[in-house]
């Protein structure tokens, strides 16, 4: 049998209930969604959405006013995909996991569980963020980057500039590794897990110690 999809009467005119296969769903007008959408339960979707196809969105998630959702998503549960953000094609977001709002999450991009993102970060395409890591506001995270579990990118506030960190493409962030209010990871980097990059990193390598050196300049003294 195929599914049955039809929408009910709603007490809100700005939002549409709609019964899929007897699981029910809000979604606000103007929203829209693709072929092979699945939904769970108690999920909530807000105005202006789009959502591409074959995007599963599993139960208790809550996505917000106009973000997109590009094809072949998973959403876990109780995941909160705040107002204008943006989640590429091929992606996968956790369970309890919160992407801000005015986020961009790039292609094929693999989100664990239980991590804090700030607001306006930027995940590039190909990145694995994995569990109960901590991302700053207005963080970049370069393309093909690994951020290990409980590592941290910190960000300060200091006279109403955001200092936020920057990790460039291919890099590896070990458990635990924590990158600085305002330093900037150049590409093709390793940090050591529990690690602490206190200033920016301009070359190349690996990286360990707190503060962090070059290993290979440990090795050589």
């Amino acid at each position: 049998m195929g599914k049955e999809i039809r929408e009910i009467m709603s007490h809100d005119p700005k939002i549409r209930r709609i019964l899929n296969n007897d699981i029910l769903y809000h979604m606000g007008v103007g929203s829209k969604v693709g072929s092979n959408f699945n939904v769970g339960r108690n999920v909530m979707i807000g105005k202006g959405v789009k959502i591409g196809k074959n995007v599963f969105i599993n139960d208790f998630s809550i996505v917000e006013n106009n973000v997109i959702i590009e094809d072949d998503v998973e959403i876990d549960h109780f995941v909160i995909i705040k107002e204008s953000s943006f989640i590429g094609e091929g992606s996968y977001v956790g369970d309890y996991t919160k992407i801000p709002e005015h986020s961009i999450v790039g292609k094929n991009v693999r989100i664990g569980s239980f991590i804090r993102l700030g607001k306006r970060c930027i995940v590039g395409d190909n990145c694995v963020l994995k569990s109960k890591c901590i991302i700053g506001p207005d963080a970049i995270v370069g393309d093909n980057t690994t951020i290990g579990p409980y590592a941290i990118l910190l960000h300060e506030t200091h006279e109403k500039e955001s200092i936020s960190s920057e990790i460039g493409k291919n890099c590896y962030l070990g458990t635990g590794a924590i990158i600085g209010p305002g330093k900037i990871v150049c590409d093709n980097v390793v940090i050591g897990g529990n690690s602490f990059v206190s200033k920016n990193i301009e070359e190349p390598g690996v990286y360990v110690g707190n503060p962090t050196r070059k290993l290979e300049k440990i090795i050589n003294q």
